[in-house]
């Protein structure tokens, strides 16, 4: 999946355009709640990105399996922390959540990546993969939760809100 087939610029070039998303940009006090979770989800996948150009390193993947998620998971810690402090300089808010969707995006590589079959044995790999992915849909319901109730309300306007659903209370 994210196999060596990638030449190692195209992660560049997206991680460069993907570093300038995280300070400038991205939505406002009136953007849809749609597009607001929409663009957290963008640290998944900054995050994906950089753990597939990190597990290319050569200091990385002269380690153990365990030393190299033990490291990659540690860079994703400390810049996604340091991330946050720097969002306090901008006009961007600070979001714990935030370091958790680096997490998750480091994770998906690491649990789904190419290095996965090295983990012995295959119950603790599926195990792993399976808290990954829930922990991914978890990250991914609040944009689910968002599109639906912005459908709801296309279909029902010029009604605003009934309340005949659990995703109207958020409006």
């Amino acid at each position: 999946m994210f196999g060596r087939k990638v030449p190692s610029w195209i992660y560049g070039v997206a991680l460069a355009i993907g570093s300038a998303l995280l300070f400038l940009g991205g939505p406002d006090y009136y953007s849809s709640r749609s597009f607001t979770h929409a663009w957290d989800i963008g640290h998944i996948v900054y995050f994906a990105l950089l753990t597939g150009l990190l597990s290319r390193w050569r200091f990385v993947t002269n380690m153990s399996l365990a030393g190299r998620w033990i490291s990659i998971l540690a860079i994703t810690l400390l810049l996604g922390v340091s991330i946050e402090f720097m969002q306090h300089s901008t006009a961007r808010t600070p979001d714990t959540g935030d370091v958790l969707r680096d997490l998750t995006g480091s994770l998906i590589v690491l649990v789904f990546g190419s290095s996965i079959p090295e983990l012995r044995p295959v119950s603790l790999r599926l195990s792993l993969q399976a808290v990954v992915l829930s922990l991914s849909l978890v990250q991914l319901w609040p944009v689910t939760k968002s599109h639906v109730d912005e459908a709801i309300a296309r279909q029902q306007f010029p009604l605003l809100s009934d309340f005949e659903t659990p995703f109207e209370i958020d409006r």
